[in-house]
């Protein structure tokens, strides 16, 4: 299937929008299903049964919601079928027994090769989830492998309820397996540390946590702020635990919920989740953080080297300025015929500026003008 269609899957009516694209490609049928579109005798059963198998298509489950179907799907399938489809209308209006409506469906579902959700089926569906659910970030892609997973083996997929208990067990499964994991490798003396850390009042903020959820500052000042951050986290040792066994992405989503929790909303959670929002929490908050912390220092630098290359470009154009009159003097004294060899060379050695002033390159310069900024220097050194 197609990338796109994910988006269809498991819809229990149409879609607000359809493109003309995927009008013609749901609805457009090859020369086995017009045949059997054709066998269906009047044109109103001819459109209910192309309006089944399109949807089928699209979604991966039936069309049985009474909502009034597209204008442009009914367009298209009234030239593609060469029949006068009506302006407006429902299921409801071109079923009148419900059980004309199941066969529909039923026959639509043997022409694509669509077989029944089973219990049989939901185990095997039931052990490709589990295992899925330690790779998915959040439970809706989660459904969504599994109404994939389903779509690509010819399977109904049946109501998203369905789906989002079968998505919602695996899920806890796989979250207490985490949290078991997690157990292993941090002890528990260490986790109760973290969450008595968090909620310390920390300088202006009532606690650490709410510190810690606060985005970066001013450059100068937002660089200290993030260095003191991770001198926080790392004297809790929360580098001493990578945690290499869990998803980076997982570790993101995790931390994400906690950086949008107020710490009362927090102390309410329930064990795994508290336990894993928060682990994850300060171990993406140190990553993040020492990104932060890097990009700050690189970006003061820069500023720092621009401002000396600034500096040392309008001092070469001053000096530039000065050279003009004193080689009018150096030519009026070289046609001179009255000033001896030995008084010219003493003349010329005055006018030129000291040694000190003329450096061997503009580097070299510019490395002279940071040195004399030691004072805006030497404190981002020592950062």
């Amino acid at each position: 299937m197609q990338h796109w269609q994910l988006p269809f899957l498991g819809l229990q009516t149409f879609p607000a929008e359809l493109t003309a694209f995927e009008i013609r490609y749901f609805f457009s049928f090859t020369a086995t299903e017009r045949e059997a579109i054709f066998s269906r005798y009047g044109d109103s059963h001819r459109l209910a049964i192309a309006i089944q198998l399109g949807f089928l298509k699209m979604a991966g489950c039936p069309l049985d919601a009474f909502d009034t179907l597209p204008i442009a799907v009914l367009s298209h399938l009234g030239t593609a079928l060469d029949i006068a489809p009506p302006a407006l209308t429902s299921l409801h209006a071109l079923y009148g027994r419900r059980s004309t409506l199941y066969e529909h469906q039923a026959w639509a579902a043997e022409l694509l090769g669509f077989r029944p959700f089973t219990e049989r089926r939901q185990r095997a569906l039931m052990m490709q989830v589990r295992r899925e659910a330690h790779n998915a970030v959040t439970m809706y892609r989660l459904v969504a492998f599994a109404q994939r997973w389903l779509y690509e083996r010819r399977i109904l997929i049946p109501d998203n309820r369905r789906l989002r208990a079968l998505a919602r067990t695996a899920y806890a499964e796989a979250e207490q397996a985490i949290y078991d994991m997690i157990h292993q490798h941090i002890p528990q003396p260490v986790l109760d540390t973290w969450a008595a850390a968090l909620f310390t009042p920390h300088r202006s903020t009532a606690s650490a946590l709410e510190w810690l959820q606060q985005g970066p500052r001013r450059k100068r000042r937002g660089l200290k702020e993030q260095l003191e951050k991770v001198q926080f986290l790392k004297a809790l040792h929360v580098d001493a635990y990578a945690l290499d066994d869990l998803r980076l992405e997982r570790q993101w989503d995790y931390a994400r919920h906690m950086r949008r929790r107020r710490p009362a909303r927090f102390r309410a959670l329930k064990d795994p989740r508290r336990t894993l929002e928060m682990v994850c929490f300060l171990r993406i908050t140190l990553l993040q953080t020492t990104d932060v912390a890097l990009s700050l220092a690189d970006l003061l630098i820069q500023e720092l080297h621009a401002r000396a290359v600034r500096e040392v470009r309008d001092t070469e154009s001053r000096v530039a300025r000065t050279y003009k009159p004193t080689l009018h003097e150096i030519r009026r004294i070289l046609h001179d015929p009255t000033i001896t060899d030995a008084a010219l060379r003493r003349s010329i050695l005055a006018l030129m500026p000291s040694e000190h002033a003329l450096f061997p390159s503009r580097a070299a310069a510019v490395r002279w003008k940071l040195n004399e900024k030691a004072r805006q220097v030497r404190p981002l050194l020592q950062a």
